[in-house]
C-alpha cells in the first residue's frame, strides 16, 4: 500500500477489520481521507499518521485502540475532522494539539482519557461540533470559553471531576447556533441561567445529573425545545406543563417539583402500574395521565406499601424486559417487567422502575426499552436470557417492603443488542446498589469472556425496607453506532435475604437449623412440631392450640400452616434434599418453613443412623454451629419416628428439650446412642 503515492481516500468503515493500523499508510503523501471506523482494530495509534500533511478527515472510533494520543497527529495542518470516540485511549489531550486550528469537528467521547480539559479548545475558532463526554476528565478551573463559543452546534461534556470549589452552571451568552446541549454529571450548581434563551436554536438540552437548583427560568419557555432532560438535581417550583407537553420528550423526574400528579399521601391501593410517570411523550400524552417521581415520591411509596401493618418479604425477583418466568428446578418465577413506559409500579406495590435519557439513535422510541433475542417468543416460551430492559441514561430498579437484614443481589446479563452480528458495540456502564457504586465500566461483553452471566453483589436493608438498585450510562462504549441503543441493560434480578450465622451459648442460629434436614427452619421449636404433624401425630386441634416461638413471638402451628397458604406452590422458595422450603408470611414478619419428604428421606436418616454417621445429615455448607446442639436435635428427631410407641417421647418432653429445660437423656426411655 505504501507505493500507493497518488491515494487519496480509504474507507474501511464497519469492516471488522482486526489487527493494529500499518505504519505504512504513513507514507500515502496524498491521502485527504482515511476512515477506519467501526472495526475490531487494537494497538496504539501510529506516530506515522501524522505524515500525512494533507489529511483533512481522520476517522478511528468505534474500534478497541489503546495506549495515548499520539503528539504527531499536530502535523495535520489541514485536518478538518478527528473522530477517536469509542476506544480504550487513556492519557491527557496532548498540548500540541493546539495548532489543529482548522478542526471543525472533534469527538473522544466514551474513552478513558484524563487529565484537564484544555484551554486551546476555544482557540478553536472554527469548531462547531465537540464532544468530550464519557471520560475521566478531571478540572480545578475549566475552560468556561468552551461554553461560548458562537460557532458551535453541538457540545457534549459530561462526567467531569471539579476537583476545587463547585462549577456553577456558566453563562450561555454567545451560543448562538447551539443545537445541542449536553452538560451532564458534571457536579454543576448554582441556577439555568436567564441568559439560555439566548440559545434560539436550541433543541436538545441535557442538563441532567448535577446540583442545579431553582427553577426552570422562564425565559427558556421561549426556546423551541424538543428534549429536555433535567433529572436528578435539585430543582424546584411550579412548571408550565402546557409548554412541557409540546415537547417529544421532557425529564424532570427525581427533582423537587410541586407539578406533579402524584399525591402528596400515597395509599396502598394506589393504581399507579399504568402510568406513564414523569416523562411526557408527544405520542402518548392524550392517552395517559402524567406524574413524576420526584426525590421525596419514591419515599412516600414505600412508606404507604411498607408501612408498619404491611407484610415485609425477604426476596424479590424480576424477569428485566420479559413475561412470568419459572425459576429452573423450583415452582417459584421470576415478575414480568414488560412496559415500555419510563416509570412503572408492580401491581402488588413491592418494586418499581425509573428510565430516564434519551437514547443517542434519532430512530429510537420507548418502545426499544425491551429486547428480545428472539422475534416470535410467545411468553411461554421466554426465559431470562431472551428478554432485557434497556434505557438510554439511567435505570434504576427500587425494591419495597424488604425485611430488614442483609441481602444477596444477583444480577443476570445477556447482551441481546450486540449480538454476534453487531461484536463491534461496546456496552459499559456503573452499578449503584444502596447508593454505593458497586461496579465502574461495567462491561457485558467482558463478563460473558470470562464465562459468566451474572454478578453478585452483597448489600444491607435498613428500617425504609427499601433496596435501590441503579444503572448508569456515563457515556462510555460505543456511542456512535448506526441504530445505536445505547444505556444500561438488564436481564434478571434475583434478590434473596442473607440469614446471619450466629455463634454463642444457646448453639445453633435460626439460619443455621436449615442446615439440619429434618424438620422447619427459623425455631428450633418448630423442627420436630412441623414433622410430627407431616406424619399424623398431631391433629387439627392441636395444630390450633400448639404453640412455637418464632423470633421471641408466640404462634400457633395453624398460623403458621396458614401462612403457608397451606403449602402453596407460589410461596415455594427453596428445595433442599430432604424437603421443600415455603414462606410463611406471617401478620408481623416473614419466615421459612420446610415440609418434610417423609418416607425416603426417613429411610435415609435411619440408614446413617444404624451406620453412625446421623451427622451427615447436617448440610456441608454450614460454616459454624454447635455440633452438640445439632447432635441432640437429630437424635430427637430419630426419636420421634421410632417404630416403638414406648421409645417416642411426648409432646411436653419434645418441647422441653427444643426450650433448654431437659437434655436428651433425661427423656431417653430406650438406648439411642447409636451415632
Amino acid at each position: 500500500m505504501q507505493n500507493m503515492k497518488e491515494l487519496v481516500s480509504i474507507s474501511f468503515n464497519w469492516n471488522f477489520l482486526e489487527g493494529t493500523i500499518p505504519q505504512s499508510i504513513g507514507q500515502l503523501s496524498s491521502l485527504n481521507f482515511l476512515v477506519l471506523g467501526v472495526n475490531l482494530l487494537t494497538g496504539e495509534i501510529p506516530a506515522e499518521l501524522g505524515n500525512l500533511s494533507k489529511l483533512e478527515y481522520l476517522a478511528l472510533h468505534e474500534n478497541l485502540l489503546e495506549g495515548t494520543l499520539t503528539p504527531a497527529l499536530k502535523n495535520l495542518k489541514n485536518l478538518l475532522r478527528l473522530a477517536v470516540a469509542s476506544n480504550r485511549l487513556t492519557g491527557k489531550l496532548p498540548n500540541e494539539y493546539a495548532k489543529l486550528t482548522r478542526l471543525l469537528a472533534f469527538t473522544a467521547a466514551g474513552n478513558n482519557l484524563s487529565g484537564p480539559i484544555p484551554e486551546y479548545i476555544t482557540k478553536w475558532n472554527g469548531l462547531y461540533y465537540l464532544d468530550l463526554s464519557g471520560n475521566k476528565f478531571e478540572n480545578q478551573n475549566p475552560p468556561l470559553g468552551i461554553f461560548n463559543m458562537s460557532g458551535l452546534q453541538y457540545l457534549a461534556v459530561s462526567d467531569v471531576n471539579i476537583t476545587g470549589a463547585s462549577l456553577k452552571m456558566p453563562e450561555l451568552i454567545n451560543l448562538k447556533n447551539i443545537e445541542t446541549l449536553i452538560i451532564r454529571n458534571c457536579s454543576i450548581t448554582g441556577v439555568i441561567p436567564e441568559s439560555i434563551s439566548n440559545c434560539s436554536e436550541l433543541t436538545y438540552l441535557d442538563l441532567s445529573f448535577n446540583k442545579l437548583t431553582g427553577g426552570i427560568p422562564k425565559s427558556m419557555e421561549n426556546l423551541a425545545l424538543d428534549y429536555l432532560i433535567l433529572t436528578s438535581n435539585m430543582l424546584s417550583g411550579h412548571v408550565n406543563l402546557p409548554w412541557i407537553k409540546k415537547m417529544e420528550l421532557a425529564d424532570l423526574s427525581l427533582n423537587n417539583y410541586t407539578t406533579s400528579i402524584f399525591p402528596s399521601n400515597p395509599t396502598k391501593n394506589m393504581r399507579l402500574d399504568n402510568r406513564t410517570i414523569d416523562i411526557v411523550r408527544a405520542k402518548a400524552k392524550t392517552e395517559t395521565d402524567f406524574t413524576e417521581p420526584s426525590r421525596s415520591s419514591i419515599k412516600r411509596m414505600s412508606k404507604a406499601f411498607c408501612g408498619d401493618k404491611h407484610r415485609k418479604y425477604d426476596s424479590l425477583r424480576i424477569n428485566c424486559g420479559g413475561s412470568i418466568t419459572g425459576v429452573p428446578g423450583a415452582e417459584d418465577e421470576y415478575e414480568a417487567d414488560n412496559h415500555t413506559s419510563n416509570f412503572f409500579v408492580s401491581s402488588n406495590h413491592r418494586w418499581a422502575y425509573v428510565c430516564t435519557g434519551e437514547f443517542m439513535f434519532a430512530g429510537a422510541s420507548h418502545r426499544d426499552y425491551i429486547k428480545k433475542a428472539s422475534c416470535g417468543l410467545s411468553p411461554s416460551e421466554e426465559t431470562i436470557s431472551q428478554t432485557a430492559r434497556i434505557c438510554p441514561q439511567s435505570l434504576t430498579y427500587y425494591a419495597f417492603c424488604l425485611q430488614k437484614g442483609n441481602y444477596n443481589v444477583k444480577l443476570q446479563f445477556f447482551e441481546i443488542v450486540f449480538s454476534n452480528k453487531s461484536k463491534v458495540g461496546k456496552r459499559i456502564f456503573d452499578i449503584y446498589i444502596q447508593g454505593k457504586r458497586e461496579r465502574k465500566d461495567f462491561s457485558i461483553k467482558d463478563l460473558k469472556a470470562s464465562d459468566k452471566s451474572s454478578i453478585d453483589i452483597n448489600t444491607s436493608v435498613h428500617e425504609d425496607s427499601l433496596l435501590t438498585i441503579h444503572f448508569f450510562w456515563a457515556g462510555k462504549g460505543s456511542t456512535y453506532l448506526p441504530k445505536n441503543l445505547n444505556g444500561p441493560l438488564i436481564s434478571a434480578i434475583n434478590v434473596t435475604r442473607v440469614y446471619p450465622v450466629t455463634k454463642g451459648r444457646r448453639g445453633l442460629s435460626a439460619g443455621q437449623i436449615i442446615g439440619i434436614v429434618i424438620g422447619s427452619v427459623l425455631a428450633a421449636s418448630l423442627l420436630l412440631l412441623a414433622f410430627m404433624w407431616r406424619i399424623g401425630w398431631i391433629g387439627d386441634r392441636e395444630l390450633r392450640v400448639t404453640s412455637v416461638k418464632l423470633r421471641d413471638k408466640w404462634y400457633t402451628l395453624k398460623q403458621v400452616k396458614d401462612a403457608t397458604r397451606n403449602f402453596s406452590p407460589r410461596n415455594q422458595i427453596g428445595q433442599g434434599r430432604f424437603g421443600i422450603v415455603y414462606k410463611a408470611e406471617l401478620p408481623d414478619q416473614t419466615v421459612a418453613v420446610k415440609k418434610l419428604s417423609l418416607q425416603s428421606n426417613l429411610d435415609q436418616a435411619c440408614y446413617l443412623q444404624a451406620k453412625g454417621r446421623l451427622m451427615d445429615l447436617v448440610d456441608k455448607k454450614l460454616s459454624a454451629y454447635n455440633w452438640q446442639q445439632a447432635h441432640d436435635i437429630l437424635h430427637l428427631a430419630m426419636m420421634c419416628v421410632d417404630q416403638s410407641p414406648a421409645v417416642r417421647p411426648t409432646m411436653s418432653e419434645v418441647v422441653s428439650v427444643l426450650e433448654g429445660e431437659k437434655n436428651i437423656q433425661q427423656i431417653s426411655k430406650a438406648d439411642t446412642s447409636s451415632a
